[in-house]
């Protein structure tokens, strides 16, 4: 059987609700044949039959096709299941094509609609059925999903991202900070052997190759901050190495700094030599004091590093847990694109 039935060369004529209703009037009241009434009012002779037998037998018809005869669902109940699909993707609970199968035998068999035998044997919905589904609510895809963590699926929502609005406009307010003198901070972690973009190839290979350094690349992290008027504090990296090589920074932007850990993240350690370097470049002081927001990462909170932020007229606020992939401006704006050059 196949999926979409193709429009054949000669379409079917479409007949006007109140010609078919007077060709049945003709027929039962003036005792003319079907097939006389059906010559004269130009419509299949079949089709006036059975709308003549449904009046026979006292049946309401509105004298039109019905073509969701053959669906398992009505229309609307097709479209409360779409909202529920929509629903559940926003949520972050999206279905899979075959827990869509499943859900809609649960649903058909609830409802009481009368089901094929492949279902009930199953216990899901036919292949077939999902691709019509599909194919008759254009607004459903099947995506790629990112994995999600349960905190961040909860932590960003009206209350707690409010509360931080609320402290930011406070912090704001009582010390006048300028645009100039407020930074956005954050880390990121990227490899020294990035991945190769899309490249034109021949059509069929199965397999395309671009030289990079290596196949696999060593986490370096990257710490910037950039201020409210666009202009930006050198990166600092933090390298996985025990000692510093001064060569490490060849080439990096003027000013740049670096820092090493054991495993190439961000510590308290190095985070103190972040704030060394973040200072130089700032100028910042209890005279000319400055507002940096940044995540909540324990490195940036420890007493050393908040003593230094305190002695150097530094405010802080952090954003709220789990939630830095939607309120951090450098994840949504600079991160990105710099990691796909």
């Amino acid at each position: 059987m196949p999926f979409k039935w193709k429009p054949t060369e000669n379409p079917r004529k479409k007949v006007d609700p109140g010609v078919m209703k007077a060709a049945v009037k003709r027929v039962l009241d003036d005792n003319v044949s079907i097939r006389a009434a059906a010559v004269e009012y130009e419509v299949d002779r079949k089709t006036l039959g059975r709308y003549v037998t449904k009046v026979k037998e006292g049946n309401e018809t509105a004298f039109k096709a019905d073509h969701n005869s053959s669906q398992i669902f009505s229309s609307e109940e097709e479209n409360d299941l779409e909202k529920y699909l929509l629903t559940a993707a926003r949520l972050n609970y999206g279905l899979t094509p075959k827990e869509l199968r499943r859900f809609a035998y649960e649903y058909a068999v609830a409802r009481g609609k009368p089901i094929g035998d492949n279902w009930k044997r199953n216990n899901q919905a036919s292949y077939d059925w999902e691709r019509g589904f599909m194919h008759r609510h254009p607004r459903l895809s099947l995506r790629n999903p990112q994995g999600k963590s349960l905190g961040r699926g909860t932590a960003f929502n009206p209350t707690s991202v409010g509360e931080f609005f609320q402290n930011l406009r406070s912090v704001y307010h009582t010390n006048k900070f300028g645009p100039e003198s407020i930074y956005n901070l954050d880390e990121t972690g990227v490899t020294n052997v990035q991945k190769p973009g899309k490249v034109i190839a021949p059509k069929g290979e199965k397999q395309v190759s671009k030289m990079t350094s290596a196949e696999r690349g060593t986490l370096v992290t990257l710490c910037c901050a950039v201020s409210a008027t666009g202009n930006a504090v050198p990166p600092f990296f933090v390298y996985p190495r025990q000692r510093l090589n001064d060569k490490m920074i060849d080439g990096a932007p003027v000013g740049s700094c670096a820092g090493v850990s054991p495993s190439g993240w961000m510590t308290g350690e190095t985070f103190v030599h972040y704030w060394e370097h973040f200072i130089k470049h700032t100028k910042c002081s209890k005279e000319r004091p400055v507002l940096v927001i940044l995540d909540n990462h324990e490195s940036h909170v420890t007493p050393q590093t908040l003593q230094i932020a305190k002695d150097n007229g530094i405010t802080l606020i952090t954003l709220p847990p789990h939630t830095s992939h939607k309120t951090q401006p450098l994840d949504r704006t600079v991160f990105g694109p710099f990691k796909t050059v």
